[in-house]
């Protein structure tokens, strides 16, 4: 199944978090290759309710503010991007490992009849896979 996401921040706090924002959502069928072509990383370990850390494997279009995507159950649950940091861990005889980790906020699972978000109440399985959302279409909030 091909999630597609169109979301528009009609406004920005300081740090970048979404403090309002109209979604809509369209639900296509896809193949896999579509969910490949999208994934960004995995859940990493330290993950929270409300903060999901990962792992990043393939940058993509990642940045401050981007929108990711991951499975809690058998809910799609949006998160915003709002931290990227590098990290690195010694392994075998002193030799380090380098590697990128994101941090997003939780923002929740789209209601398209009600025509906002909903919360999820639990975190996703270590090692999920994080994909970046699809935008189908961007239009401003009409409130």
């Amino acid at each position: 199944m091909r999630i597609r996401v169109g979301y528009a921040a009609s406004e920005f706090s300081g740090n970048n978090q979404l403090s309002a924002i109209s979604v809509r959502r369209r639900i296509s069928q896809s193949s896999v290759p579509d969910q490949q072509a999208r994934f960004v990383g995995i859940v990493a370990p330290d993950s929270s309710l409300n903060r999901l850390l990962f792992e990043v494997v393939r940058a993509l279009e990642l940045k401050e503010g981007a929108l990711v995507e991951v499975n809690i159950g058998a809910q799609r649950v949006a998160y915003q991007v709002i931290e990227g940091m590098t990290r690195e861990t010694s392994c075998f005889r002193k030799n380090t490992f380098g590697f990128v980790r994101g941090e997003a906020m939780k923002i929740g699972i789209w209601n398209a009849a009600e025509s906002r978000f909903l919360r999820a109440q639990w975190l996703p399985d270590p090692n999920s896979a994080v994909l970046l959302a699809a935008p189908a279409a961007v239009a401003p909030a009409s409130d």
